[in-house]
């Protein structure tokens, strides 16, 4: 075989080599970066699943403290009524006795 074209195979066939571990390294950087960006990807839809159970709580929230208010509207209310039945029955009470 002539000396020259047998230099230029074996330059190819080290150039095809060189090529091949190149193509290797991207390979690994590639499944790397897949990797990464499907860890990425299940952060975000594990966050957004967080947000929109944040925003419904969010909006549940005023509803729930106007009621909690008027809950304890009528409960200091209700408390109210209590005492004077009970000074009521106290003055009752006084007056049977007597």
């Amino acid at each position: 075989m002539n000396p020259l074209v047998k230099n230029y195979l074996l330059q190819i066939a080290d150039a095809t080599a060189e090529l091949g571990e190149i193509l290797a390294e991207r390979q690994e950087t590639i499944t790397n970066q897949q990797a990464a960006r499907d860890a990425l990807q299940q952060q975000v839809w594990s966050r957004s699943k967080e947000i929109a159970v944040l925003q419904e709580a969010a909006s549940d929230y005023n509803d729930l403290k106007r009621a909690n208010e008027g809950h304890r509207e009528r409960e200091v209310a209700l408390a109210e009524g209590l005492r004077k039945v009970l000074a009521y029955t106290r003055a009752l009470t006084e007056e049977v006795r007597r």
